[in-house]
């Protein structure tokens, strides 16, 4: 796979979803994607995410969004996302610094300090992954480069775990002979209910 960097302008074809991304969606159980993509790269492919909110206990114990999506892109990509290794390996400033709204505090809901993010994954239905994360800093609310730093962190751990797990569809394996970190593209951080909040990612093949 050859590199290319992001923080750098590159022409974008203008194109609608991947066809790979509607056929799978509904291929093995209830998925779905939080929002449109109308200009994403059709390199990229939509990963479906399992429509685990709605019969969840949160769907049971809570109810509906409080906010809305926080999209990721870097200034010089509109509309394509950001790789999870940058936001894993640059620094947070370089990361701010070219993010699109990089050091804008984020909006979550009135009075949430922390939330809980949700990490699913198809053909990984038995892998639960679920961890709290204080949104309030010393300094005062996190910035949209501060969460997707944080983001970024939870998938490395994740996906660290899941490799030595069990897929039940191969399309969607992880591990040394599947999608790696490198492979990831976070478009943008959404609320299904209330205080639980999970990604909205594509997938670079």
């Amino acid at each position: 796979m050859s590199y290319k960097n992001p923080l750098h302008p590159t022409s974008v074809p203008n194109s609608g979803f991947s066809s790979i991304t509607s056929s799978s969606s509904s291929s093995r159980g209830s998925s779905h994607t939080p929002h449109p993509h109308p200009h994403l790269n059709p390199k990229l492919v939509r990963l479906p995410i399992p429509d685990s909110s709605a019969n969840s206990k949160w769907k049971k114990e809570v109810g509906r969004p409080v906010a809305q999506p926080i999209p990721f892109n870097w200034n010089a990509q509109p509309g394509q996302g950001i790789q999870m290794q940058e936001l894993a390996m640059r620094d947070i400033d370089t990361i701010a610094a070219h993010m699109n709204g990089g050091n804008e505090p984020i909006y979550v809901g009135p009075g949430v300090t922390r939330i809980n993010f949700h990490i699913t994954w198809p053909g990984y239905s038995h892998l639960t992954w679920s961890r709290t994360l204080d949104i309030c800093t010393k300094f005062g609310m996190m910035t949209r480069a501060q969460l997707g730093v944080a983001v970024a962190g939870m998938f490395m751990r994740f996906l660290e775990r899941a490799r030595y797990e069990q897929c039940a569809d191969a399309r969607w394996h992880i591990g040394p002979n599947g999608i790696q970190l490198s492979n990831i593209v976070l478009l943008a951080v959404w609320n299904p209910i209330e205080t639980m909040w999970q990604a909205d990612i594509a997938l670079k093949l």
